[in-house]
């Protein structure tokens, strides 16, 4: 493999040799001040602090902080060397946000005296904080070892010690305990989870600070993906029991209690991907290549590209700022680069064969590192989660011709120019793919937060919070009698349908949510048609297409088929055309965009852009085709991948006894009028897929008797309906 080769690798060579240069005469004058130190005296010991700080040295800065302490009488004035070191620490950090390759190795106690003895102790704890609030954001729920994640136990050591400090103030608020629980819960070091879960307990017992719904949902989440079942367990239980805010009595107590009953639903069905990623420091490495989410032995080389978040920081820099301040961040800019690597064998062989796609989520690891730590194990010794070993997250941006991965932060073993060191090993771990869980997520958010989701909440066991009279109102409109429209209609009269299946179009039409049971045979699939059927020639608007989803493209698929035995409806099959299959491939997208594409370049013969046939499709372009479209047909989870204000009046859902509750939340959230539900929940037991019965809306609904009214129908060979007001 020629890395010299690829494209965004401009004066490799030259900017590879600059950082050599740089990295010795790093050497040469770490080695020059430590020599100084040796003979450190009242006269020396100011240049030297600066010095030091110029190469980002804690470790000595620390030293001669402490040989200050120890003296009985200096010129030195520790109050404003204080300040000075804690000025020093938050541009450090500053600077690692936006992507510096430095990183100085700050040590907790030392830091934490810092700030106790401040006469500032406000102002930097609200320095400190606005720090966090930056890494929470940027780990975006990823847990981080080595990016000071000890800031949030510094501040709650901090709290805990000055009583005056929690006192009500504009910075001691819901947002900063929030900000704090969540530094806490992404703090991953080793043996950490524990201790880091009683800090959270004695700041909410120090505080009594609420939290609304939306910032405990988000830290039950964070802790669903950054920890081990078992202590995932822990930080649940506690979590749960924190009392909510709720000034406006917004929340109700089925409200609340559905938010845990969901999130612990997330936790059953996604936890054992993250333990099975924890279990592969168990596993041997033979094994581990076979499967092929593991990839040993690779050796890093840094693409040159300047940090954005360094960019932007230059940006929003204030005018009033001083020379000073603005000559040392020019300085340090030139050190701020994007932590984006490519990966090569270390026997520039071809990487062995893997499972990474572009997209999906790594983590790093110093293999080095996790071997001289396994070495020294016993063999008896418990081994720890791999997840304590991560370096750096990151997405994939290639796999072909390179191996290419962008980071979230620089890896600690890559830092200091350290990344010139080719001879360093790193294995990476291929995460789970969280695109439908974090989807999942995003629509209960939009439950819990918007009162106008009426219409699905019934289903959601939150009847609590709906009055009763004003759902009755609501199911009532725009919702016709279609009996005397389906007497009249020829084609339906004469269609090859039974008694049980026309009781449940019949209701479909006449109500706003509909749910239809019946085991292998009595014909959902062709209810289920003509009901889409039915909803076009009756309802259907140009610009308003019917969602038509289900768990599985297989099911898709199906359903997809069945509607085109009637007719060529104007139909999208939504989804990758790998997954689709292939004699459905002409509805999906990709080939809409090309056809549409070849429309318009007929239409404009000086166009001469031939290359953009076969382009990524455009927003604009998408958005073309669906208002187009009759029927859209994809996954639960793939809906979440349409834009966000993107509504649909008639939504169906297939096989929904196969669907677990936070899937089928996507396309709820998108609905405006009707949806109808169609499954058999006796499936559900003999799925493997199906871990949770519970989990499965479809099923716990035909249990729920309230605001329900079930259609009797006592033949086992019969369709059963059902429809909530």
């Amino acid at each position: 493999m020629m890395m010299e080769e690829l494209f965004f690798f401009d004066s490799e060579k030259a900017d590879e040799e600059k950082y050599k240069n740089e990295q010795k005469q790093y050497e040469e004058k770490r080695t020059e001040l430590i020599l100084k130190y040796a003979n450190i005296s009242q006269e020396n010991i100011e240049e030297l602090i600066d010095n030091f700080m110029s190469i980002h040295d804690c470790e000595y800065l620390n030293k001669i902080w402490i040989y200050l302490k120890e003296l009985n009488h200096t010129e030195i004035n520790l109050i404003e060397l204080n300040e000075k070191l804690l000025n020093y620490f938050y541009q450090e950090i500053k600077f690692m946000l936006n992507g510096s390759i430095y990183r100085p190795f700050i040590d907790e106690k030392w830091l934490y005296d810092l700030l106790l003895s401040s006469v500032n102790q406000k102002k930097y704890l609200n320095i400190f904080f606005q720090q966090i609030k930056k890494f929470n954001s940027k780990l975006k729920d990823k847990s981080q070892s080595i990016y000071v994640p000890f800031l949030g136990r510094i501040i709650q050591r901090l709290i805990k010690e000055n009583d005056q400090l929690i006192q009500p103030s504009s910075l001691i608020n819901n947002e900063f305990i929030y900000n704090l629980y969540l530094s806490l819960i992404l703090g991953n070091d080793y043996n950490s989870d524990e201790i880091n879960l009683n800090y959270i307990i004695e700041i909410n017992s120090l505080t009594n600070i609420q939290l609304t719904l939306k910032q405990l949902s988000h830290l039950i989440q964070s802790c669903l993906m950054t920890k081990n079942s078992d202590i995932c367990q822990q930080f649940l239980q506690y979590l749960s029991n924190i009392q909510v805010a709720d000034e406006e009595q917004q929340n109700s107590k089925s409200t609340i209690d559905y938010v845990i009953q969901f999130l612990s639903i997330l936790i059953r069905t996604n936890v054992n991907d993250l333990d099975e990623i924890n279990r592969r420091i168990k596993f041997k490495k033979e094994m581990l290549v076979k499967n092929g989410e593991t990839i040993f032995d690779l050796r890093a080389k840094l693409v040159i590209r300047k940090s954005n978040d360094q960019k932007n920081e230059k940006v929003q820099q204030t005018t009033d700022t001083e020379n000073n301040d603005e000559k040392e961040d020019d300085e340090e800019e030139k050190n701020c680069l994007e932590p984006i690597f490519c990966f090569e064998h270390h026997k520039y062989e071809k990487i062995p064969s893997h499972h990474f796609n572009i997209g999906d989520s790594v983590a790093l690891i110093d293999q080095e590192q996790l071997d001289e730590y396994l070495n020294k194990q016993i063999r008896t010794d418990e081994k720890p989660p791999l997840r304590l070993f991560y370096q750096s997250f990151g997405t994939i941006l290639s796999v072909h011709p390179s191996l290419s991965i962008k980071f979230t932060f620089w890896p600690l073993s890559l830092t200091n120019n350290n990344y010139l060191n080719r001879q360093k090993l790193f294995r990476l771990e291929r995460l789970p793919n969280f695109v439908t869980l974090n989807r999942s997520i995003d629509a209960f958010g939009k439950i819990i937060d918007n009162k106008d989701f009426l219409l699905i909440k019934p289903f959601l066991n939150l009847s609590d919070d709906i009055n009763k009279d004003q759902l009755k109102d609501y199911a009532q409109e725009q919702v016709k009698t279609e009996e005397n429209n389906l007497s009249n209609d020829n084609e339906y009269d004469h269609a090859s349908l039974n008694n049980s299946q026309r009781q449940a179009i019949k209701h479909a039409l006449e109500n706003r949510l509909t749910l239809i049971q019946g085991p292998p045979g009595t014909g959902k699939t062709e209810t289920s048609a003509w009901i889409i059927h039915l909803w076009l020639k009756t309802f259907f608007r140009e610009g308003q297409p019917i969602l038509i989803c289900a768990e599985t493209h297989q099911a898709v698929d199906n359903l997809t088929r069945r509607l085109l035995q009637y007719q060529q409806y104007r139909l999208i099959r939504y989804g990758e055309p790998r997954t689709v299959a292939s004699d459905l491939h002409k509805y999906t997208m990709p080939t809409q965009i090309e056809l549409l594409r070849r429309e318009k370049q007929q239409s404009n013969l000086n166009s001469t852009e031939n290359r953009t046939l076969f382009g990524p499709a455009k927003p604009k372009e998408i958005r073309e085709i669906i208002s187009k479209c009759q029927i859209l047909c994809m996954t639960c989870s793939g809906v979440g991948i349409l834009e966000p204000s993107l509504k649909f009046p008639f939504i169906l859902i297939d096989e929904a006894s196969q669907v677990t509750e936070p899937n089928i939340l996507i396309p709820l959230v998108r609905i405006t009028d009707q949806i109808v539900l169609v499954g058999d929940q006796k499936q559900i037991q003999s799925s493997e897929s199906i871990k949770d019965f519970n989990s499965i809306l479809f099923a716990t609904q035909l249990k729920n008797t309230t605001f329900i009214h079930i259609e009797s129908l006592l033949r086992k060979d019969c369709l059963k309906t059902m429809f909530l007001l």
